[in-house]
């Protein structure tokens, strides 16, 4: 770890001496995005990573005031529109509290925030969902004041995006800009009471665990230590079981399903090059898509088609007239398409002697 520091402070040095449009470092905090943080979380460990580069650039001869321009900040933005502004703006308050506690006010112009849409967010049935998404995730991170933003493609975790995912992912960008006209105001979510008081919280919030990061012994040591991969790990639990639960829904997957849906057809990223002699091995924090649980269902029940002819079927006894079970059939339908069942559904069972 201190190798990998010391190989940054040389970096973001040269950058600062000759490279006055470049930042060479950057805080990401879409990592623990992806792996199910929360966004109080996701903002906590952006405020530990910042920390631990301003320690070490300041120990190798920037001050906070150089080195702060040298670290872009990196953040998801998803669905949840609100929590995505108001995590960009709480971003800014809590690098504000930071370069004020290292007397780098007079940096903070420099500091620039990038923003991607969710990984966490996108399925890999009904893609075309995933263009609502991330229409969604974008329109946030506008609003939020990101400086630059990545729309990720819609079939981003199915493979490699063709050219039409690629294209209308620059496109999202493009109409957002000129027809919507986002990018003609500034900080439009600002004077909202909803939006401020929800800034304020997260922020509170996220200073409150970055505190709990640096007592565990900052973000190098709360990571091997596994403290930070527990924290992140309890809250992608909780999101695990709301959406096993319907209590979260995702179009497309648990809430109106499509068994007949036509998947566009990708060929898979290329695969990243092994590292033969790591400098640091730490517990990695893995992406953890909402979607997948319920992907994995379809996949054995694409499999059980591709083998016998017909997806697993689930039989439905209707006892009463259609009035009295209409309601809970089309709940139970949906429910077991979640999983890839086809729902079997009797004719009105009236008598003992029907429903034997």
């Amino acid at each position: 770890m201190e190798e990998a520091l010391a190989q940054a402070v040389t970096l973001a040095r040269v950058s600062a001496q000759s490279l006055p449009k470049m930042t060479a470092l950057l805080a990401d905090a879409r990592l623990y995005h992806d792996a199910g943080a929360s966004e109080a979380q996701e903002l906590a460990c952006l405020c530990a990573t910042l920390v631990t580069y301003l320690r070490a650039l300041d120990e190798g001869g920037l001050a906070p005031e150089q080195a702060l321009p040298e670290i872009r900040l990196a953040l998801a933005c998803d669905t949840d529109q609100f929590l995505s502004i108001a995590k960009l703006r709480a971003a800014r308050m809590l690098v504000a509290r930071i370069a004020a506690a290292c007397g780098a006010e007079a940096a903070l112009g420099a500091v620039r925030l990038h923003a991607t849409t969710s990984q966490r967010m996108m399925a890999r049935r009904n893609p075309y969902v995933n263009l609502l998404r991330t229409v969604m995730a974008c329109s946030a991170a506008v609003i939020g004041g990101a400086d630059s933003i990545t729309v990720l493609p819609f079939t981003w975790v199915r493979g490699k995006p063709d050219s039409l995912a690629r294209r209308l992912a620059r496109n999202i960008q493009i109409i957002l800009q000129e027809e919507s006209a986002l990018g003609r105001v500034m900080d439009p979510a600002g004077g909202s009471g909803y939006v401020e008081e929800l800034t304020r919280a997260l922020a509170q919030k996220a200073w409150g665990l970055f505190q709990e990061i640096e007592k565990a012994g900052g973000m190098p040591k709360a990571l091997e230590s596994g403290f930070v991969q527990s924290m992140v790990a309890e809250t992608a639990a909780r999101r695990a079981e709301a959406v096993a639960h319907a209590a979260q829904e995702l179009v497309g997957i648990n809430a109106f399903p499509q068994l007949g849906e036509n998947p566009r057809m990708t060929e898979p990223h290329p695969l990243p090059p092994e590292i033969e002699d790591p400098a640091i091995t730490v517990e990695p924090v893995p992406l953890r898509r909402a979607s997948e649980p319920f992907e994995i269902l379809r996949d054995a029940s694409l499999r059980h088609y591709d083998r016998f002819g017909a997806r697993p079927k689930i039989f439905l006894a209707c006892l009463g007239t259609p009035s009295d079970y209409q309601a809970r059939v089309a709940y139970a339908r949906q429910f077991f398409m979640a999983a890839g069942l086809v729902a079997v559904e009797s004719d009105p069972l009236n008598t003992p002697e029907q429903v034997r």
